[in-house]
């Protein structure tokens, strides 16, 4: 069994990733970039990790995206919130990022919940039809409750044991 990430190792972690942003480039089609901070909350006994993004999640900054979605996973972290809040535009490889995620955390057990999604983020990923495959509550303290109650099994999860 791994060891739950210890909350320094976690800011610790948080600081990296915030020291290692990703910048926009220099020039008049000058892309904002995408920012990840990293800490741990806690509301009623349960707690979990939240990242909150802010700039944009596009084709240039999706890899970075699931690049952090991947250490977090690495240093165990299971329970995710992520805050879409200071997201300003989207395109599709940023949202398929996003479910890359969702499905990666849930191959290891764990759940990611995203919040503060606003109304065209919301748009977008009707249009591209991941509003379904995406667990969405309106804030943090929402997400931290999904948290308190246990995992939905599965369809697999949920079939009989073949006879023997």
């Amino acid at each position: 069994m791994k060891a739950r990430l210890a909350p320094r190792a976690l800011q610790a972690l948080a600081i990296l990733f915030l020291t290692a942003c990703i910048p926009g480039r220099a020039g008049e089609d000058e892309e904002p970039g995408l920012e990840l901070s990293v800490r741990r909350v806690k509301s009623a006994g349960v707690v979990a990790t939240l990242a909150e993004v802010s700039g944009e999640m596009t084709r240039a900054t999706a890899p970075q995206f699931s690049q952090v979605m991947d250490k977090l996973l690495e240093r165990d972290v299971r329970d995710l919130i992520v805050s879409c809040a200071g997201i300003k535009r989207t395109e599709k490889e940023g949202l398929l990022a996003l479910r890359q995620a969702a499905q990666a955390f849930a191959a290891q057990g764990g759940r990611i919940v995203f919040c503060n999604v606003s109304e065209q983020m919301r748009k977008d990923l009707k249009e591209s039809n991941l509003d379904r495959e995406l667990m969405m509550t309106q804030d943090v303290a929402s997400a931290l409750k999904t948290f308190a109650e246990p995992p939905k099994p599965s369809a697999k999860d949920e079939r009989p044991p073949a006879a023997k």
